[in-house]
């Protein structure tokens, strides 16, 4: 259920006109990810989701906080 519901999530995102919003649900959406890739066991996933999520976080800090 976690890719379907992630995917629905991510897709609702990307219809989003206002970026502010579509980085927050870009940041959300790799969390959810990690705990899939986390319960099934593919640390590699875990690991480029992570940096995903960090690049994400970087870009809300940088575009949205200052």
């Amino acid at each position: 259920m976690i890719p379907i519901i992630t995917a629905v999530f991510y897709t609702y995102g990307v219809w989003q006109d206002d970026l502010k919003k579509f980085r927050i649900i870009a940041f959300i959406v790799p969390l959810t990810w990690i705990v899939y890739n986390i319960h099934v066991e593919a640390y590699v996933g875990v690991l480029l989701t992570i940096i995903e999520a960090v690049a994400t976080l970087v870009a809300i800090i940088k575009l949205d906080i200052k």
